[in-house]
């Protein structure tokens, strides 16, 4: 009876991790770079963008992180979309399915765009190297809700993208004139100091230390911790913050 009961437990046990490692090999199957065709679509008004790269990490046995890095909004790259947890299954002809999940929070465009995002389960699926994804944006703008659908066709990359990091070429501190404007009085203060500090790739936090009204009193802190940036076509490094402008 022992040895039957031995017997039982190594299959139970056998078979449990092999259901693990099975569970396992979702995850790490479709992790890496995907690069294809992003599609956004804005008041029934699409917009492409070739060559946009989606990133999926593994979590743990059937779950992924999916990420849009430099998510374009109306031309411009305002952020990222990251969803940081979200579930996974394996159907017997190798196709990989994305689950149900509840809308994620996001921010972009510094905190200027408030929205949710959310993958379309019954659109997006995983086929060999092939990606076809739908994400359900919303942007909840002033109590209004928006759909911004965004659709993504893509092929898995066998070596890791290469990108240029912008930020090496701009972080550090800068000393100067800071022009200061209020109800058409105009100040210059000198030796005002500007910090960019990288936070991501192609993302840069701006910080204005003791802002001053005047050349006197300081009234505290002008922090932008998120900001991406873009290099023109004159080789000049541009904020990305000018989306706000064109949004309001």
């Amino acid at each position: 009876m022992k040895t039957i009961r031995g017997i039982i437990l190594l299959l139970s046990m056998t078979l449990l991790c092999l259901t693990s490692a099975f569970s396992q090999s979702i995850a790490k199957e479709v992790a890496g770079r995907y690069v294809g065709k992003l599609t956004v679509t804005l008041f029934d008004n699409p917009t492409t963008n070739e060559g946009q790269e989606i990133a999926m990490e593994p979590v743990d046995d059937n779950h992924v992180k999916f990420a849009i890095y430099n998510f374009k909004f109306m031309g411009n790259p305002v952020g990222d979309i990251i969803l940081p947890s979200v579930p996974i299954s394996k159907a017997n002809d190798g196709t990989i399915s994305f689950e149900k999940t509840d809308p994620t929070d996001i921010l972009l465009a510094d905190g200027a765009i408030k929205a949710s995002a959310s993958i379309d389960e019954n659109k997006s699926k995983i086929n060999g190297d092939k990606m076809t994804v739908d994400v359900k944006v919303v942007w909840h703008n002033d109590g209004t809700d928006i759909d911004i659908p965004v659709h993504f066709d893509g092929d898995k990359q066998s070596q890791p993208i290469p990108t240029e990091d912008l930020t090496k070429n701009i972080i550090g501190k800068y000393n100067g004139l800071l022009h200061v404007e209020l109800n058409g009085l105009k100040n210059d203060i000198k030796d005002s100091k500007v910090n960019l500090e990288r936070t991501s790739d192609n993302t840069v936090k701006f910080a204005l230390y003791n802002f001053k009204m005047d050349s006197k009193t300081p009234i505290g802190d002008i922090v932008l911790p998120h900001i991406p940036i873009i290099e023109g076509e004159d080789g000049n490094i541009r904020s990305c913050l000018k989306i706000i402008q064109r949004i309001y």
